[in-house]
């Protein structure tokens, strides 16, 4: 898996431990027979139950996922999105049987497995409005790196592991703008999400002033760089980004509730960001497209939620009026 983003190597692998306790018994080509079985193991697929009794070194051998152990907790059905990446997990297995000539090559039988259920979100997305923003940014007890990279997220529509992926050197004042050239999440650096991601944006006066305003104390007074290690968010304590889940966890949440938002995360101000380009009929699709810096138009169709009543009333009332006309 040297090929993988680290984030993927760690849920194949979560998924490759499930797939051996059911299907080790399983010869390859017996499994890619009878779909049936795997389709109605995917659509029962629930998470491992937790026992009433948890052993101090049940952490240390990784029998749980991220989270609050919870003992004598059952097993619980999980989401559609969870099944749906199960399914594309076992179709990329076979698909590598067939590459390994472990399997004769055929199409893949994956292809036919229907996840049952509609695709509901765990999670609601938050669209945060002007108000919820400037009572954050005005947060007295919010740390300065969490605000800026806030900011940051909502002006221009970054992922959280792009924030911490950035470098003074990314960063122009002269031209104004601010390059994506990779991303960060927990002690991994990478290459951006898709190559649609890398890119160089602009950066508007407001970005640039509280960014000039964040660099001045990592400077020296030759003006020479002295953060750490060249990041915008860098940990003294590591040399390294900040890790995203602490921040989310320890700082993002806890400021969330003091602005009335129950859980706030990184990516809902991409989101909202989205949202509001969305709310303003003069920004072409194509351009809000590359704004967000998606590879494919659907993806930024799928984001910003729908419009309000208010935005589709005009449209409505054409449509009505062409009804009258023709009646």
């Amino acid at each position: 898996m040297k090929d993988i983003r680290p984030h993927s190597q760690a849920t194949y692998r979560s998924f490759l431990k499930r797939v051996r306790m059911e299907w080790a018994d399983w010869r390859v080509e017996d499994m890619a027979k009878d779909i049936m079985a795997a389709e109605n193991w995917i659509n029962g697929y629930q998470t491992l139950p937790i026992p009433e009794k948890v052993e101090p070194d049940y952490i240390a051998k990784g029998k749980r996922v991220k989270g609050k152990v919870t003992p004598a907790r059952p097993a619980r059905d999980v989401s559609n999105k969870t099944k749906l990446h199960l399914k594309a997990f076992l179709h990329r297995l076979l698909e590598c049987a067939m590459k390994w000539n472990l399997l004769t090559l055929q199409r893949n039988p994956f292809q036919l497995v229907e996840v049952k259920g509609k695709r509901i979100k765990v999670r609601m997305i938050t669209y945060l409005t002007g108000e919820q923003y400037r009572a954050l940014v005005a947060d007295s007890e919010l740390c300065q790196h969490v605000r800026v990279m806030i900011q940051i997220a909502m002006i221009l529509g970054l992922r959280a592991s792009e924030i911490l992926g950035l470098r003074w050197e990314d960063v122009d004042f002269e031209k104004a703008t601010i390059t994506i050239r990779r991303s960060v999440v927990e002690k991994d650096m990478d290459d951006t999400k898709t190559q649609a991601s890398e890119a160089e944006l602009p950066m508007h006066e407001d970005l640039a002033m509280v960014l000039k305003e964040w660099r001045e104390p990592n400077q020296d007074e030759n003006g020479e760089d002295i953060s750490v290690n060249g990041w915008l968010f860098g940990n003294i304590l590591t040399g390294r980004p900040f890790w995203r889940g602490t921040l989310q966890k320890d700082h993002l949440i806890p400021a969330g509730k003091r602005v009335g938002i129950a859980s706030l995360g990184w990516h809902d101000f991409r989101h909202t960001y989205r949202a509001m380009m969305g709310e303003l009929d003069d920004i072409p699709l194509e351009m809000q497209k590359t704004l967000m810096r998606h590879s494919d138009i659907s993806t930024t169709l799928s984001y910003g939620g729908k419009r309000s009543a208010n935005k589709t009333r005009a449209a409505n009332a054409k449509v009505v009026e062409m009804l009258r006309k023709r009646a």
